[in-house]
């Protein structure tokens, strides 16, 4: 996991398995350790990009639900429901996240971090569905709750105050937004480096911004002098997939390709 969050994810990935090869009980899939092992290289084939993969493992491991611990039941569910929103079905990921924050209620306090966690995800499709008021006032409630055990540097508080700036940017407010988006980068440079995979999402949403203000050149400046030419490609297959905007796209860069 630790290897899954500095971004090695090829090293995590072997490690993984190597973990799973070596536990006795590795045909048992109703083993607990067996399912934390599996659910942690779901988790890393997520993060690589191999969304299939990772929906076609995380749905095995649910078939055996009935024999699982809620906290393994739980970190499941909302793993395929990131997926899903990932592969854009939207609708699918919104309702696995309803029912799971139905259940995770009532056995977990409200407060819970995972349970903050799951709203926060609930918040982030509603943006992708383009509900923003309702979005706007998950994000804000959230993060109310999260100040009273974390501080405005913890990643969970960065990934939420991330969704909250995309509201604010998507109501029209970009220099709001890009403010927000400013500061959150540079907690992310200090926490997590200037190549982890955060930092990168947080120069993406500064570049679209200042895409969206006509400042095109400084855009295109800015992804290029923080990322390799591979992630400066991601960028621009981001911004046409998910925004539809074409103005980071240098005239002599070739089309994106997509999945």
């Amino acid at each position: 996991m630790v290897l899954n969050a500095m971004g090695k994810y090829e090293s995590a990935l072997e490690l993984s398995k190597e973990v799973l090869t070596k536990n006795p009980k590795s045909q048992e899939r109703t083993d607990s350790a067996v399912i934390q092992a599996s659910i942690n290289q779901a988790s890393i084939l997520f993060h690589m990009g191999r969304y299939m993969e990772a929906l076609e493992l995380t749905n095995r491991i649910l078939l055996d639900r009935d024999h699982m611990s809620k906290w393994n039941l739980y970190t499941s569910e909302r793993l395929a429901a990131t997926i899903l929103h990932r592969e854009q079905k939207l609708g699918s990921a919104l309702l696995k996240l309803s029912f799971l924050e139905l259940m995770s209620k009532n056995s977990l306090p409200e407060k819970t971090p995972f349970n903050l966690s799951v709203l926060h995800d609930i918040g982030k499709i509603l943006v992708d569905l383009g509900e923003l008021a309702e979005a706007l006032v998950i994000c804000e409630e959230v993060i109310e709750k999260h100040k009273l055990v974390i501080k405005s540097s913890h990643p969970e508080m960065l990934n939420v105050r991330m969704t909250l700036a995309d509201v604010i940017m998507k109501q029209g407010d970009h220099k709001n937004a890009l403010k927000m988006f400013q500061e959150i980068l540079h907690q992310r440079q200090d926490k997590f480096g200037e190549c982890h995979r955060e930092t990168a999402d947080t120069q993406i949403k500064i570049s679209v911004v200042l895409e969206l203000q006509g400042k095109v050149e400084e855009a295109i400046n800015f992804a290029q002098a923080g990322l390799n030419m591979s992630e400066v490609s991601l960028i621009r297959r981001t911004l046409i997939k998910s925004y539809g905007l074409s103005g980071l796209i240098h005239p002599s860069a070739p089309p994106p390709s997509y999945r």
